[in-house]
């Protein structure tokens, strides 16, 4: 017997009746998790059934998700068919505020960015040549007798007073 219903009916209907599935034992799940989350320590023995948590996130997740996909279809052509107007409109004031955007805060956003970068510009070339000198090693020596660092200019131990 040839069905009636082209083949993405069924899957949707699928699609569908999982989802509820999903989503009706995820809610018993995470209505067991609450009511033993809920009470009293001194009524329980062990943790409880809190670890129904741990099934009712991801089976609402799903749910959730497979809700949303089987009626995009519908919801999108709702939109689509009776209000028409309404997303022209739309589209024309995001065209509008894009046009605003440009022409009004953006050369502002870019005033500001150079002033922030101008102002930093030095006090980041310190850093880098503060970086660099220590990797180098430039500006100190080590003393031979006690290995403890001194200035380069220096001819003796800042530390044990040998000469360098």
């Amino acid at each position: 017997m040839q069905s009636t219903q082209p083949k993405y009916q069924i899957a949707k209907r699928l699609v569908r009746v999982l989802a509820v599935l999903f989503l009706v034992s995820g809610g018993a799940c995470f209505f067991i998790a609450i009511r033993s989350f809920a009470t009293p320590l001194s009524e329980r023995v062990g943790i409880g059934d809190f670890h129904y948590f741990f099934f009712a996130i991801p089976l609402l997740f799903l749910g959730a998700i497979l809700a949303m996909a089987s009626s995009l279809g519908s919801i999108t052509r709702f939109f689509l068919s009776s209000q028409r107007e309404t997303l022209k409109d739309a589209f024309e004031l995001k065209r509008d505020a894009m046009q605003y955007h440009l022409q009004e805060i953006a050369p502002i956003q870019k005033d500001t960015i150079n002033y922030m970068v101008s102002g930093t510009r030095d006090s980041v070339r310190d850093v880098v040549s503060a970086i660099s000198e220590g990797i180098r090693g430039e500006g100190t020596l080590m003393c031979p007798s006690c290995q403890a660092r001194s200035q380069s200019s220096a001819r003796f131990c800042h530390s044990c007073g040998e000469k360098m």
